[in-house]
């Protein structure tokens, strides 16, 4: 899976918000890696 985001001038809870989907992600089977720009 591939999942793009944009990140826009209100950002409040997007740090929390980015740590919990990566969490998540990481529990599932296949689960590669995170790369961010």
């Amino acid at each position: 899976m591939i999942f793009t985001s944009v990140l826009e001038e209100h950002r409040e809870g997007y740090a929390e918000m980015a740590e919990l989907m990566l969490a998540l992600a990481q529990e599932q089977q296949g689960f590669l890696g995170l790369e961010s720009a």
